[in-house]
């Protein structure tokens, strides 16, 4: 998976070989998503410390900020993708009505 960080009008930055971190159970019905996280290096670019000792970090990326994804894809041929209502279980057999 690769990471698409967009720059003002310059070239973006590519992050590549990521992965995947958490996988959600369920998929959204409003959406029609499903949640992942993704495992995101992060750098530090400057550090300053206050006349008190605190001291501040600026990363790289910060939480919420928004990337690109590429997520490599395998399609399957002569297959038919049905919604999860179209197949009615009964103990381990499966059905599909037409």
């Amino acid at each position: 998976m690769t990471a698409i960080q967009p720059t003002n009008g310059r070239e973006p930055v590519l992050i590549e070989n990521l992965q995947v971190a958490y996988l959600d159970n369920r998929v959204s019905v409003e959406a029609r998503a499903l949640k992942f996280y993704v495992g995101l290096p992060n750098s530090i670019l400057r550090t300053t410390q206050s006349e008190d000792g605190q001291r501040f970090i600026a990363w790289k990326f910060k939480p919420g900020q928004r990337m690109q994804l590429r997520i490599p894809v395998e399609e399957w041929a002569d297959r038919v993708v049905l919604p999860v209502d179209a197949v009615a279980k009964e103990g381990a057999e499966y059905f599909v009505f037409m």
